[in-house]
């Protein structure tokens, strides 16, 4: 069981940079948001530096405290997480096929054998 534990929380650690990286930043909130206040540090209270929608997707480098890491005209900043929708990279295959019972299911549509 610990050794279980170990391996949960081993691949959690490794597998969150990737899982961020495929983040970006679609949108403003509110959504009649035109500018996006970009900052140099976490917790930074005021900025010059300002991104409009034009400038929208953003790819998020890292996740921190709240706030995300972009890069806007070669320049990492951060932006406040409450500020802007994240739009989550994900993929799936058809792997459910393979795994799925070969008797209907009543519990869950779609997770039958024909699942794909």
């Amino acid at each position: 069981m610990k050794n279980q534990v170990i391996a949960i929380g081993l691949f959690a650690v490794l597998a969150s940079p990737w899982a961020v990286a495929q983040s970006q930043i679609v949108g403003l909130m509110p959504s009649n948001q035109t500018t996006l206040d970009l900052y140099d540090n976490v917790g930074d209270s005021g900025t010059d530096t300002r991104a409009t929608l034009a400038d929208l997707p953003m790819n998020v480098l890292e996740t921190k405290a709240g706030h995300h890491r972009v890069n806007y005209k070669g320049k990492d900043y951060w932006v406040r997480g409450p500020q802007v929708r994240i739009s989550r990279g994900s993929s799936a295959g058809c792997t459910t096929a393979r795994i799925a019972p070969t008797t209907q299911t009543t519990s869950t549509p779609g997770a039958g054998k024909n699942a794909c």
